[in-house]
């Protein structure tokens, strides 16, 4: 049984990848010991992302980090944002509640939507080809 069988949506294992590696760059920079941000610190912290998930800076900053996270560090608003957020709730740890209430105050939530897109119609490609 595979994720889209069980759950009944059109949802992948990258899918979590995505929700991991933007959680985990929020927990990351809201670590930072810094005064303002630093494009040194950005790098650090996608290379910590890329190396527990096992994949290049380029494809994790790309696909796996959502851009609001790292415009919301530059902007200087990502702590501001997700500093409300501590205690655990319906099953979400406070963490995920961050990234949901970063995502929500997104500007444009939608922009991420551009690399899984591709990764749909590669998707759909293959499944109609091994038919």
């Amino acid at each position: 049984m595979n994720l889209r069988n069980a759950s009944g949506r059109d949802i992948t294992a990258k899918d979590f990848r995505t929700w991991a590696g933007t959680n985990l760059a929020i927990v990351a920079f809201c670590a930072l010991k810094e005064e303002k941000p630093t494009k040194k610190s950005e790098l650090e912290v996608v290379r910590s992302v890329a190396q527990q998930l096992g994949n290049t800076v380029a494809v994790c900053r790309k696909c796996y980090i959502h851009p609001a996270v790292i415009s919301s560090y530059h902007g200087g608003s990502l702590r501001a944002v997700v500093a409300s957020v501590s205690q655990r709730t319906a099953g979400i740890s406070a963490v995920e509640k961050r990234v949901q209430r970063l995502l929500a105050y997104s500007t444009n939530p939608f922009s991420f939507a551009r690399c899984h897109a591709r990764r749909s119609v590669r998707n759909s490609r293959r499944r109609a080809e091994s038919r």
